[in-house]
C-alpha cells in the first residue's frame, strides 16, 4: 500500500511539470488604405463615385471599421467599411480639391490578451473641377 501511495505522489508531481499555463497572446496586424475615384477631371456639379478599401491580413482590422474622409487636409466625415473593408459613396463635385482617407487603427483587450490594428493613410487623390459653360 505504501508503495502505491508513493507511485501516485510521483505521478501526480510529474504531471504538474508537464501542465502548461493558460497561453497569453498579443496580436498586432498591419493595415493599408487605398482611395480611388471614378473620374478625376469633371465639370462642376458632376457626381463621382469614391471607393475606399481598407486591407489587413486580419478581418477584425478591416470589417466594419471607421475611416476618416478628408478634403484638402481637413476632416469631413467618418465612413464605415463593410464586411469586406470597402466603402463606396457618391459625391457631387463643385470645386477642385485633394482628398484622402485615414484609418486611426484599433486597440482592444487587456493584458495578457491585447490586440492592435495599426493605423494607415491612403494615397491623395485630386479631383479637378472645371466650370460649366
Amino acid at each position: 500500500m505504501r508503495h502505491l501511495v508513493r507511485v501516485v505522489v510521483v505521478l501526480s508531481t510529474a504531471s504538474l511539470l508537464f501542465a502548461t499555463p493558460a497561453s497569453a497572446h498579443v496580436r498586432t496586424a498591419n493595415t493599408s488604405l487605398k482611395l480611388s475615384v471614378s473620374d478625376s477631371k469633371v465639370k462642376q456639379g458632376t457626381k463621382v463615385t469614391w471607393k475606399i478599401k481598407l486591407k489587413s491580413p486580419w478581418s477584425k482590422c478591416y470589417a466594419n471599421q471607421p475611416v476618416g474622409w478628408y478634403k484638402n487636409g481637413n476632416f469631413k466625415k467618418n465612413r464605415t467599411t463593410n464586411g469586406n473593408g470597402i466603402v463606396t459613396f457618391t459625391k457631387k463635385m463643385n470645386h477642385t480639391a485633394t482628398f484622402q482617407a485615414k484609418y486611426e487603427g484599433r486597440k482592444w483587450g487587456k493584458h495578457p490578451h491585447k490586440h492592435t490594428c495599426k493605423p494607415s493613410v491612403s494615397n491623395k487623390v485630386k479631383v479637378k473641377v472645371t466650370r460649366k459653360h
